[in-house]
Protein backbone atom coordinates (compact mmCIF):
# COMPACT_ATOMS: atom_id res chain seq x y z
CA UNK A 1 0.00 0.00 0.00
CA UNK A 2 1.35 3.63 -0.87
CA UNK A 3 1.98 5.21 2.91
CA UNK A 4 2.16 8.87 1.22
CA UNK A 5 -0.89 11.38 0.54
CA UNK A 6 -1.77 12.25 -3.38
CA UNK A 7 -0.10 15.08 -2.95
CA UNK A 8 3.20 13.71 -1.59
CA UNK A 9 3.37 11.72 -5.01
CA UNK A 10 2.49 14.58 -6.98
CA UNK A 11 5.25 16.86 -5.42
CA UNK A 12 8.05 13.78 -5.84
CA UNK A 13 6.74 13.70 -9.61
CA UNK A 14 7.39 17.08 -10.04
CA UNK A 15 10.61 17.21 -8.35
CA UNK A 16 12.08 14.19 -10.76
CA UNK A 17 10.66 16.24 -13.76
CA UNK A 18 12.02 19.45 -12.99
CA UNK A 19 15.77 17.73 -12.10
CA UNK A 20 15.29 15.85 -15.47
CA UNK A 21 13.81 18.98 -17.37
CA UNK A 22 17.54 20.77 -16.23
CA UNK A 23 19.51 18.09 -17.41
CA UNK A 24 18.19 17.29 -20.60
CA UNK A 25 15.97 20.10 -21.28
CA UNK A 26 12.58 19.61 -22.08
CA UNK A 27 11.70 16.44 -23.95
CA UNK A 28 9.19 13.49 -23.28
CA UNK A 29 9.02 11.28 -20.56
CA UNK A 30 7.17 8.73 -19.23
CA UNK A 31 6.65 8.04 -15.53
CA UNK A 32 6.37 4.84 -14.37
CA UNK A 33 6.04 2.38 -11.54
CA UNK A 34 9.14 -0.03 -11.92
CA UNK A 35 10.38 -2.58 -9.08
CA UNK A 36 8.06 -0.62 -6.34
CA UNK A 37 9.51 2.77 -7.36
CA UNK A 38 8.83 5.76 -9.16
CA UNK A 39 10.62 6.21 -12.49
CA UNK A 40 11.18 8.93 -14.97
CA UNK A 41 12.01 7.30 -18.63
CA UNK A 42 12.39 7.43 -22.38
CA UNK A 43 8.65 6.33 -24.31
CA UNK A 44 11.45 3.75 -25.95
CA UNK A 45 12.32 2.20 -22.59
CA UNK A 46 8.80 1.51 -21.47
CA UNK A 47 8.53 -2.39 -20.56
CA UNK A 48 5.32 -4.92 -20.41
CA UNK A 49 5.89 -4.98 -17.07
CA UNK A 50 5.78 -0.78 -16.40
CA UNK A 51 2.98 0.36 -14.81
CA UNK A 52 2.49 4.31 -16.77
CA UNK A 53 1.34 7.14 -14.47
CA UNK A 54 2.02 10.44 -16.58
CA UNK A 55 3.10 10.79 -20.05
CA UNK A 56 4.59 13.83 -20.53
CA UNK A 57 5.02 15.69 -23.75
CA UNK A 58 5.89 19.15 -23.89
CA UNK A 59 3.85 20.80 -26.39
CA UNK A 60 3.30 24.72 -26.64
CA UNK A 61 -0.30 26.03 -25.38
CA UNK A 62 -0.34 22.74 -23.14
CA UNK A 63 -1.59 22.44 -19.53
CA UNK A 64 0.93 23.20 -16.94
CA UNK A 65 3.29 20.48 -15.95
CA UNK A 66 1.84 20.25 -12.29
CA UNK A 67 -1.41 20.20 -13.64
CA UNK A 68 -0.44 16.65 -15.80
CA UNK A 69 0.97 15.47 -12.88
CA UNK A 70 -2.44 15.59 -11.15
CA UNK A 71 -4.21 14.29 -13.48
CA UNK A 72 -1.87 11.58 -14.29
CA UNK A 73 -1.81 10.59 -10.40
CA UNK A 74 -5.78 11.12 -9.32
CA UNK A 75 -6.71 8.78 -12.23
CA UNK A 76 -3.96 6.15 -11.39
CA UNK A 77 -4.47 6.13 -8.07
CA UNK A 78 -6.60 3.32 -6.94
CA UNK A 79 -3.56 0.98 -9.07
CA UNK A 80 -1.02 3.04 -6.89
CA UNK A 81 -2.51 2.05 -3.56
CA UNK A 82 -1.71 -1.42 -4.56
CA UNK A 83 1.59 -0.93 -4.86
CA UNK A 84 4.25 -0.49 -2.56
CA UNK A 85 5.65 3.06 -3.55
CA UNK A 86 9.50 4.00 -2.47
CA UNK A 87 9.41 7.87 -2.27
Amino acid sequence: MVACTKRQVIDHIHRLLVIQFKRTGEMQWKCVVRDGQIRLIAPCSVRGTDYVIVDYIPIPNSLPLRTVIYYGVNENWDALNAVDITI
